[in-house]
């Protein structure tokens, strides 16, 4: 039979179950949930570690047990000190309640978040990260947490310090160490489709994936890109607009199926009262390698075709020997200058290695740094 009265309609919240009553639990209004675990320091003793703390300007019921939050901050702790900050602007996550009616977040369950931004503390051990993932979910574990976002997602990585990179492209797969006690020891990250590596000289695009790994203990990284992959090194503006062909910035542009980069991400403490005791990371690149079945590469009057192409930078980090090896080579003279008498352009071909050696980004390099005016190492960077 139909009910002679109806039913009470069903308020979001977290129901509990009392004999013949049933009952719905629900929070709204500002947040703050620590996040705690016990540490085992043998002989009997236990210490409390804050794991994370979840703050919230404004929460809500919206469904059975779940709660949208608005104004999100996610702090993340290494060993009792404050490593990684999450920002978001909404999040939504199953809330229950614990044995003392406390709120609680299930270990097993993500929390979803919006506009997620993702960066890191000064003096933590990934000083100068900072990562931007539109929608994504976070689960934190014991080991390590873990953020993933749908392919469409736009994702942007960002490596500050005197030397910057910005990685760029859609969809992401992360893993960072929740500690320093981790068995896990590098962070990474792994963008899906349209990968774009940017910093002050190079810069790489492919169609495939990206790969970027970083040991945490030695700060050495390695940036992994694949399928079409297009390598573009610009070199140094000079003081003087006459000092190289076309009168500016002039750009070398390499072609493969394949680039891995590996760059070293030091971390020094400034000496500057401004700091405060901060740290500030340095990214200087130690070999750039770029593979294919035949890879190319494009300086100002002249084409390399070869397997194997591999750059090794200077004193201040740009590339400043590139090395074409791996097979035989074949050299292709696309221009000549214009007071030449040369009839025709060469066309060489080595089974050998070559090495286009850049003199101004090492050398010239060096004599800037002492101080001699840029247009004294005028002729080191035309060679």
């Amino acid at each position: 039979e139909e009910p002679s009265k109806p039913r009470p309609e069903q308020k979001p919240g977290l129901r509990v179950a009392g004999g013949k009553v049933n009952t719905t639990i629900s929070q709204s209004g500002k947040l703050v949930y620590p996040k705690k675990r016990e540490v085992d320091l043998g002989d009997g003793r236990v210490r409390k570690e804050t794991v994370f703390i979840l703050r919230a300007e404004d929460s809500q019921p919206i469904g059975d047990g779940l709660q949208q939050l608005t104004g999100v901050k996610l702090e993340l702790y290494d060993d009792d000190k404050h490593a990684v900050t999450l920002n978001a602007s909404r999040a939504f996550l199953e809330l229950g309640r614990g044995a003392d009616g406390q709120p609680k977040i299930s270990d097993s369950k993500a929390i979803d978040l919006r506009d997620t931004v993702v960066t890191s503390e000064p003096d933590s051990r990934l000083a100068g990260l900072r990562l931007e993932l539109g929608d994504a979910k976070v689960n934190v574990g014991d080991e390590e947490i873990q953020l993933t976002t749908a392919e469409d997602q736009p994702v942007t990585l960002e490596l500050e310090g005197r030397r910057s990179a910005k990685l760029t492209g859609r969809g992401a797969r992360t893993r960072l160490p929740r500690s320093r006690a981790s068995s896990l020891k590098q962070a990474s990250v792994t963008i899906l489709s349209d990968p774009k590596l940017t910093s002050e000289d190079v810069q790489v695009q492919a169609a495939g994936r990206m790969h970027y790994v970083e040991d945490l203990v030695s700060g050495a990284a390695r940036i992994k890109l694949e399928e079409r992959v297009e390598l573009r090194l610009q070199e140094a503006k000079l003081g003087s607009a006459d000092a190289t062909r076309g009168g500016g910035q002039t750009a070398s542009i390499a072609r493969g199926s394949q680039f891995t980069g590996w760059l070293l991400r030091s971390r020094e403490r400034p000496t500057s009262p401004a700091f405060k005791g901060r740290q500030r990371g340095d990214m200087i690149w130690q070999r750039l390698v770029l593979t294919g079945a035949t890879a190319t590469i494009e300086t100002p009057g002249l084409r390399v075709e070869t397997p194997s192409i591999t750059l090794r930078p200077g004193p201040l980090g740009e590339p400043a020997v590139i090395t074409a090896h791996g097979g035989p080579s074949r050299v292709l003279q696309t221009e000549t200058d214009e007071s030449s008498s040369q009839d025709g352009l060469l066309v060489g071909r080595s089974p050998r290695r070559i090495h286009l050696v850049r003199p101004g980004q090492s050398a010239g390099a060096l004599h800037v740094m002492m101080g001699f005016p840029s247009w004294t190492t005028m002729c080191l960077q035309q060679q």
